[in-house]
């Protein structure tokens, strides 16, 4: 640990770099700074931001508050209030996005979580479909495989390989 206040690097080669009430539980896990910040899975990091968590192996948060990256290699970049919870998907930011299942409390309603989705941000978006990506806007929901939703409010694409503009 290099500084802050009331860490804890538990983690075998777990680091924590500053900041707050910080835990780096996962095996080279790490956490930069922020507050109440977990990585607690193996590779995991959280850059900082405020009560964000990197779960499972490789998966990043870059900042923002209340983050989660929950599926092996998701990430978060910033935002609030955002979960991606499939296999490599990615959240760009905004607010309340979903990337990779419909996320509950015990998880994704599928399992595996699908994963390769992606939402760039916006407001309460979520994309569940295989490879399935929304650029933004509000409340838009991907459930086809490879489908896209460019923008807009209250948009669905559920057949495969369909592109909402």
């Amino acid at each position: 640990m290099s500084g802050g206040k009331a860490n804890i690097a538990r983690g075998t080669v777990a680091s924590i770099s500053g900041g707050s009430l910080n835990i780096a539980d996962g095996y080279y896990a790490s956490v930069s700074g922020g507050y109440k910040n977990k990585a607690s899975g193996n590779w995991a990091s959280v850059s900082g931001g405020y009560r964000n968590e990197a779960s499972l192996r490789f998966t990043s948060v870059s900042g923002g508050t209340v983050n989660q990256a929950a599926e092996e290699g998701a990430s978060v970049s910033g935002g609030a209030g955002n979960i991606a919870s499939g296999y490599g998907s990615w959240i760009g930011g905004g607010h309340g996005n979903r990337a990779g299942s419909i996320y509950g409390q015990g998880g994704c309603i599928e399992l595996p979580c699908p994963g390769y989705t992606s939402v760039s941000g916006g407001e309460n978006n979520t994309a569940n479909g295989l490879g399935s990506s929304i650029l933004g806007g509000q409340n838009n929901t991907t459930n086809g495989i490879d489908s896209s939703i460019l923008g807009g409010q209250n948009n669905t694409a559920n057949n495969d390989f369909q592109i909402v503009p």
